[in-house]
């Protein structure tokens, strides 16, 4: 069920989220990947509720229902977390970021009180590429070169290749069987699972809800210094990382260089797991590493 719903910030500015789970459970803050919007989170709402989760996803700006913030950085989304949290009446909570919400997680474990923050968890979590892109295919690397030097011919480039399809049904089959046949096995069997499928259609729609904009401002975010030193994370944070070995879209070298730079982080990565199948299938230890 989509408990969609939009909270006015003291500045104005409209933010989008939804909230899925346990009612009166362990309350958890969750960042969507990329492109995606807070209807992610979604298809695991049966498990959310089993686990006593909470879970608040909130869309990030430009992106499903939160208006679009103008110069915005990584560092914003802590603030409009405690803002939310305020509006919630929660006083503690966990953070959860999946594949390119792991910077936004980590940005609330280093500018959001730790006394705040009961956990913070990264499962196949974009790292910081200014530092290191080892690993990472030559589109990719070219794609983040665009982002980072010209974003407007990355806006162009993402428009063509994705926001003026994602709606039309036949490319959508054809890009996902693509998209499935080039994953590792693990993922492959999450891929083809028929939830699984249709929340990736309707989650990536969504995030194109207001046009590309937000897209484009979040990927050249991605591409540049995050705007937090990873050392600087408060050691009292609890800070646990997940990651498959088999990821081939966010390499295990660059989970493993967010690790190595965090002194205090608990680093796990599974063998046999790819970039999807490291959530569903390690649901259970990741959720307890977020819960009070």
């Amino acid at each position: 069920m989509d408990n969609s719903q939009v909270l006015t910030l003291e500045t104005g500015r409209k933010l989008g989220y939804a909230e899925y789970g346990a009612e009166g459970g362990n309350p958890v803050f969750y960042f969507h990947g990329y492109p995606g919007s807070r209807l992610e989170a979604g298809l695991m709402e049966d498990h959310w509720e089993s686990s006593g989760i909470h879970l608040i996803s909130v869309d990030r700006p430009g992106m499903g229902l939160s208006e679009y913030q103008p110069r915005r950085t990584i560092l914003d989304t802590p603030d409009d977390v405690m803002e939310l949290a305020t509006h919630l009446g929660l006083e503690s909570y966990g953070v959860m970021g999946v594949s390119g919400g792991g910077p936004y997680a980590l940005a609330c474990a280093y500018k959001i009180p730790s006394d705040q923050i009961v956990g913070c968890a990264v499962i196949s979590g974009s790292g910081p590429y200014h530092l290191t892109q080892e690993g990472l295919g030559k589109g990719e690397r070219y794609m983040l070169s665009i982002a980072r030097n010209l974003p407007s011919a990355f806006g162009f480039l993402l428009w063509f290749q994705l926001g003026r399809n994602v709606g039309r049904e036949e490319w959508w089959e054809k890009n996902y069987a693509g998209m499935t046949a080039g994953a590792p096995e693990p993922d492959e069997r999450i891929l083809n699972d028929t939830r699984m499928k249709e929340n990736i259609k309707v989650k990536t729609v969504e995030a194109f809800r207001q046009g590309s904009r937000g897209l484009v401002h979040d990927f050249v975010l991605y591409s540049k210094d995050w705007g937090y030193e990873l050392n600087e994370i408060p050691a009292e944070t609890r800070l646990h990382l997940f990651h498959g070995e088999l990821d081939k879209n966010v390499p295990p070298h660059i989970a493993r260089t967010v690790a190595d730079k965090i002194p205090h982080c608990v680093a796990k990565f599974y063998p046999d797991e790819g970039h999807m199948s490291v959530f569903v299938n390690r649901f259970n230890e990741i959720v307890s590493s977020v819960k009070g």
